[in-house]
């Protein structure tokens, strides 16, 4: 994903550097556009996936679920932005570990078991 004035474009980046970035541009967003602006939540996500890019998974989920939630609510559950922020959320909360036990639990006795029984 990528926003207006994307702050890596046509540039080679460390992670870190990346991040700092798309901090910058978040913040100057907020200040420009507000925290509701469409360009600012979706430079949010791209903040959250950078800081996982950048070995980071427990800060990428916590940036992703609340841009996620702000998406959801200022843009709706089914825009773009809303369904990857939620999207690169679940990912980067298995990545750090983060309740990945009960989703996996769920597919596991959804593959042992079929629909109706029958196998």
């Amino acid at each position: 994903m990528t926003s207006p004035g994307d702050p890596n474009a046509n540039a080679a980046t460390s992670p870190a550097l990346s991040v700092a970035r798309w901090q910058q541009t978040v913040l100057t967003y907020i200040r420009g556009r507000g925290v509701r602006d469409g360009d600012t939540l979706l430079a949010w996500v791209n903040l959250g996936h950078e800081r996982g890019q950048a070995g980071d998974p427990a800060a990428a989920q916590i940036d992703l679920e609340f841009a996620a939630g702000a998406c959801a609510r200022e843009l709706g559950p089914d825009h773009s932005t809303t369904l990857a922020a939620a999207g690169l959320a679940a990912y980067w909360r298995g990545t750090a570990g983060i309740g990945g036990g009960r989703v996996r639990r769920l597919l596991d006795h959804q593959v042992a078991e079929p629909p109706g029984g029958a196998g």
